[in-house]
């Protein structure tokens, strides 16, 4: 290769050289033949002069020239000699440059596969290099990875046991507590007496008579459950519940001293007034009263008073098609019976409105509300008929009927059993322990 290469290196330059040589051949060829061709044309002239002045000086001239050409011819066949050997050598030095350059291309591409090759192997091992260096280093996260759960577990389970073992202790203190609840509960329900759910049941009572006094508002049913409860107390025949007996008595005396609603009564009063709204003859509805001066018609039976009674029969046949009735008295306008339903709906919708206010224990709603049913009614209806007067009064008696009192929420007499039953204890009862709502449950039953 290294002989090769040192061939190429000398080749490109003998064709340079002998480039060279002939390029400088060829241009001292044309400098003679441009001197050729000056002398030529110098000789000719003067052959040209010489022919006017003598033969001799031609003769002379065209053997100088002849001479000259062949001196010419010469150096040209010299020339051309010269010139075949040096395109030979030009030839063989552009066929060398070829061959070098083929074979530098040839060297070339054999590198290039030496090197793609050694590329790919280079690849192949850095791609198993990372290949090995990641299996390494999962396999190396998986070890830690497990080492740290199972240390996690480890922990996990430790403090579990930790808050199992408190857990215990804490519902092994919460047992034992429990039970010696229990077990006071129990002596003290073996130390009472048979006749202490009489004083559970009476404080029920008392306390559903309160209830009752406060959300239903009815007194009847308070005073009733209270007589119940001083009932049981006086089966007891003890000293210590007098006080509370007393109090009891207090408090029905004093409900008894309280007005009773009437919400029930006036709701159903008005209830039924409320469909009798149709029925009322309004104002027009008789246009005056039928004049009684009205001739009597009826034929008798005498045959001579035939006259008599063919001018009654004339007059019957034509009260069939003309009747004209007097009326006395004054006449009101007459209303549509589109106003006159509208008038109907509107009281029936101000009786509903009297209703709901006694629900709600409205006394202002439900009083203008019958004041305006009074007005309609007083305006717009005839007041001459006993429907509409008898409607009237019901509407007033209405008015005076009691929907709302601001009764007392709570009895003292709740509030003195409920002491007693406290003080009956042979120990204050804890907020934590269950024998209050145990005695509650008693009383409730």
């Amino acid at each position: 290769m290294s002989k090769n290469t040192m061939s190429d290196k000398s080749s490109p330059e003998k064709a340079s050289s002998s480039k060279n040589k002939q390029e400088t051949s060829a241009t001292a060829a044309k400098a003679n033949d441009s001197k050729d061709s000056t002398q030529e044309t110098s000789k000719a002239k003067q052959s040209e002069k010489a022919d006017n002045n003598n033969s001799t000086a031609d003769k002379k001239a065209s053997s100088t020239v002849t001479t000259k050409q062949a001196r010419n011819n010469k150096s040209a066949t010299s020339a051309a000699s010269a010139a075949k050997p040096s395109n030979k050598l030009a030839i063989t030095a552009i066929a060398i440059a070829c061959i070098s350059v083929l074979a530098s291309g040839f060297h070339y591409l054999e590198q290039q596969k030496q090197n793609a090759a050694l590329i790919d192997n280079i690849k192949q091992q850095n791609n198993a290099a990372i290949e090995k260096s990641r299996a390494q280093t999962k396999q190396q996260l998986i070890t830690e990875f497990k080492q740290e759960l199972r240390q996690q577990q480890q922990a996990f389970a430790a403090e579990l046991q930790q808050v199992s073992q408190q857990i215990n202790s804490a519902s092994e203190d919460k047992i034992a507590q429990l039970s010696q609840q229990v077990a006071q509960l129990e002596t003290r329900i073996t130390q009472r007496q048979p006749s202490d759910w009489l004083v559970h049941e009476a404080e029920y009572l008392i306390r559903v008579a309160a209830r009752t006094m406060w959300q239903e508002k009815d007194t009847k049913a308070a005073i009733g459950l209270l007589k119940d409860a001083d009932s049981r107390l006086a089966e007891l025949s003890e000293p210590k519940y007098l006080p509370v007996r007393a109090t009891i008595h207090e408090d029905i005396k004093a409900l008894e001293l309280m007005p009773t609603l009437q919400s029930q009564e006036a709701v159903l009063s008005l209830m039924a007034l409320d469909k009798q709204i149709s029925t009322l003859p309004l104002i027009g509805d008789d246009l005056g009263n039928l004049s009684t001066n009205v001739k009597e018609l009826e034929l008798s039976s005498d045959i001579s008073d035939w006259k008599s009674n063919l001018s009654k029969s004339w007059q019957n046949f034509l009260d069939d098609f003309i009747r004209i009735r007097p009326r006395e008295g004054s006449v009101e306008p007459l209303i549509s019976p589109k106003q006159q339903q509208n008038l109907k709906h509107n009281l029936s919708l101000k009786v509903q409105l009297a209703i709901w206010a006694v629900r709600e224990g409205n006394t202002e709603v439900y009083q203008q509300a019958l004041s305006d049913v009074q007005k309609w009614t007083s305006d717009y209806f005839d007041m001459q008929s006993p429907r509409n007067t008898e409607f009237y009064q019901s509407i007033e008696k209405l008015k005076t009927y009691l929907i709302n009192y601001n009764y007392p929420s709570d009895l003292p007499s709740l509030t003195a059993i409920k002491s007693l039953i406290q003080e009956s204890s042979e120990a204050p009862i804890d907020a934590t322990e269950p024998s209050e709502d145990v005695g509650v449950t008693e009383g409730q039953l």
